[in-house]
């Protein structure tokens, strides 16, 4: 009898014993804490927070020394804080005559770091500028038979001047017009043009894959910028695959864009997108153009 007893108390033991963690297993498996989306989404913030309070480190181990914008090099401007290409933007609008003014006008560089450029309001300096002194014109001298003919000799030997065309409209017939373009670039300006749904800045050709800045450089310097109206997506009606055929905004962010719309129902106003954790401060300002929240 106690021989029997002893095979009936051990399987009950080990059954007393490994349940109770097989029946844990099963719970945890099927009661998940969070899903997959919010777990990813929640170390895409903590990355982000430890971004922003590097950035902000960053600020506070400025460089103080007073400069003026229009002077200092890429390297110098690296050396602030701000990233290579933007620096290698700066200089090429300087070198295309660009001015800075102000020190607003530096926040209008595209792309650039807003809260860092304020970060230096502090220590930019603009020298005053002398007004040009007026000069007295030339009197006129009569006109006479051998000055007429000169005057039609110099109009017949000027070069005829190519028309100029706007960045914002021009086709690839116009733009092919422009010595050393080709099909094939004028091509691909129109299309990123039309992908982005258009300019807000002509320093945009520079983001053109596989193009060489001495094609953008051209490019730039034979034509003109007069911005047009944007066509922008409504981010309140707009699917995922619409979102991430923009070319600013990666599949990630249209999923959360869109998820989030579907949590927290129709965005009020579009700095409302900025909740999302995943969106960064840079990113949101190059998509903010071509983003609205109504029709």
């Amino acid at each position: 009898m106690e021989i029997r007893g002893l095979f009936v108390l051990i399987p009950v033991t080990l059954f007393m014993l490994f349940v109770p963690q097989l029946y844990k297993a099963y719970w945890l498996a099927s009661h998940p804490t969070m899903d997959e989306e919010d777990a990813r989404l929640l170390a895409e913030w903590k990355e982000q927070l430890r971004a922003r309070i590097s950035a902000e480190e960053e600020v506070l181990a400025m460089n103080t020394e007073r400069f003026d914008p229009n002077h200092i090099d890429g390297a110098q401007w690296r050396d602030r804080g701000f990233k290579p290409k933007i620096a290698e933007r700066i200089i090429r609008y300087r070198d295309k005559g660009g001015q800075f003014r102000q020190k607003e006008d530096v926040m209008k560089i595209y792309g650039i770091d807003t809260a860092l450029v304020k970060a230096y309001f502090d220590y930019m300096v603009f020298p005053v500028r002398e007004k040009p002194k007026a000069q007295w014109a030339e009197p006129s001298r009569p006109k006479g038979p051998t000055e007429e003919v000169y005057r039609k000799e110099s109009k017949l030997r000027e070069p005829q001047k190519r028309e100029v065309y706007n960045l914002s409209t021009a086709d690839t017939t116009q733009l092919q017009s422009i010595r050393g373009i080709g099909s094939y670039w004028s091509r691909s300006v129109v299309d990123y043009r039309e992908k982005l749904g258009g300019f807000v800045d002509r320093m945009q050709v520079y983001e053109i894959y596989y193009m060489k800045d001495s094609v953008a450089d051209l490019i730039l310097t034979h034509t003109s910028f007069d911005p047009v109206p944007l066509r922008q997506i409504n981010v309140n009606t707009a699917t995922v695959d619409e979102l991430a055929a923009h070319p600013y905004i990666r599949f990630k962010l249209a999923h959360a864009v869109v998820k989030y719309r579907e949590q927290h129902g129709d965005y009020e106003l579009l700095d409302d997108i900025k909740k999302i954790v995943i969106l960064k401060e840079e990113e949101y300002s190059k998509i903010r153009p071509y983003l609205k929240i109504s029709d």
